[in-house]
């Protein structure tokens, strides 16, 4: 069984932000971490209100996939389609919440399976200038269990990870704009560079 980062193809699909009509398009686009998740993710109001991110002129920059980029921002977007794929998978470790970008329906889904797998002696990480643990080459322990997706104690708003089960679903249901490069194999403890 293979481990993969949850990463959206952000050299094809366009990134996603929160939406604020307080602002002008350019200004207003923040980032989704914002969202991130925490004891008051049940008071988010619904569907919450995101934009694709469009240059200085209004225009798209890339199209929409079923996987919307978030860079390494807490939580991961599903389309519709793929909300109806994954979801009977994805249910039981974590949470929705309806979204919508450009009237269209999306969702936010906030991993909430804690997976204690990393070996941290042969994983290197790094400290971000703003004091966080950054994941740079994740190694799991030779005993791990995984489930289909599942997060890090270290890495939670930042590292999303999915098993096989998770991407041969998404691939049998012919969803786009997941970047599955990154492939580790705990088995072996290949892997290839982690952005």
């Amino acid at each position: 069984m293979k481990v993969y980062p949850w990463h959206s193809n952000d050299s094809e699909c366009a990134w996603v932000g929160l939406a604020s009509d307080a602002l002008p398009a350019w200004e207003s686009q923040s980032p989704v971490n914002p969202l991130a998740y925490d004891d008051h993710i049940d008071q988010v109001a619904e569907p919450v209100q995101l934009k694709a991110f469009k240059d200085e002129y209004g225009n798209h920059l890339l199209p929409l996939s079923d996987f919307p980029g978030t860079g390494y921002a807490y939580p991961r977007v599903l389309s519709q389609r793929a909300y109806d794929a994954l979801a009977g998978l994805l249910d039981k470790y974590g949470i929705f919440k309806q979204a919508e970008i450009d009237g269209q329906p999306f969702y936010l889904y906030y991993p909430t399976e804690i997976n204690d797998a990393l070996d941290l002696e042969r994983s290197k990480t790094t400290w971000t200038f703003a004091g966080y643990p950054r994941l740079i080459k994740p190694v799991f322990k030779n005993d791990a269990t995984f489930t289909p997706v599942f997060i890090l104690p270290r890495f939670k708003s930042q590292a999303v990870f999915v098993t096989d089960e998770f991407v041969d679903l998404a691939r049998k249901s012919n969803l786009q704009g997941l970047d599955l490069s990154y492939p580790i194999d705990p088995d072996t403890v290949t892997y290839t560079t982690f952005p």
